[in-house]
C-alpha cells in the first residue's frame, strides 16, 4: 500500500478534481490543453490525485469516484473545500448563541463546528463524530456530548 501523502492540492490539481466531479471523466489531452501544460505533468498530477485517492486512473485519464467510501479522510476534507465553508457559513448564521446542535459524521459538518466555534458562545454540541470531539473539545465557548 503507497503511503498517502499529505500535501495540499495546487489550484490545477483542485480544478482537475472539480472538472472529473463534474464530468465524471476528465483526459491527459483535454487537461493539457485547458491548463496549457505537459502531458507529463497532467500525468503527474492524475497520478498524484489517484495515489492520494481524490480520483481513479485509467490509461489515458481519470474518473471521479462516485461516492466516498474508498476515499481517505485527508482526501474528503479537501474535496468541495470553497462549497464546505459556504454551508459552514450559512448554518453558523442561522443558529444564534446559547443553542444545542446536533453535528452527525461528515467533513461538511466539521467545517460547520469550526465555523461554530469561531463566532458563537454557550453552544453545547451533541456528536458522534470524533473529528468534532477533538475541533470542540478544548474551546471554552462550548460543551461537547458524546
Amino acid at each position: 500500500m503507497k503511503d498517502i501523502q499529505k500535501n495540499p492540492l495546487n489550484k490545477r490539481q483542485r480544478d482537475i478534481v472539480n472538472y472529473a466531479r463534474k464530468d465524471g471523466f476528465v483526459t491527459v489531452e483535454n487537461l493539457s490543453e485547458l491548463f496549457q501544460v505537459t502531458h507529463q505533468t497532467i500525468r503527474r498530477d492524475l497520478t498524484y490525485l489517484s495515489d492520494n485517492l481524490y480520483l481513479s486512473r485509467t490509461h489515458g485519464g481519470a474518473f471521479f469516484q462516485s461516492g466516498v467510501s474508498n476515499v481517505n479522510h485527508y482526501s474528503r476534507q479537501s474535496i468541495a473545500q470553497e462549497e464546505k465553508l459556504a454551508i459552514a457559513s450559512k448554518v453558523s448564521a442561522l443558529i444564534p448563541d446559547n443553542s444545542s446542535v446536533v453535528l452527525n459524521i461528515g467533513t461538511t459538518t466539521e467545517q460547520v463546528a469550526r465555523s461554530l466555534l469561531s463566532t458563537h458562545q454557550g453552544l453545547k454540541i451533541i456528536t458522534n463524530n470524533i473529528n468534532i470531539v477533538n475541533i470542540a473539545g478544548n474551546s471554552k465557548n462550548c460543551e461537547v456530548w458524546v
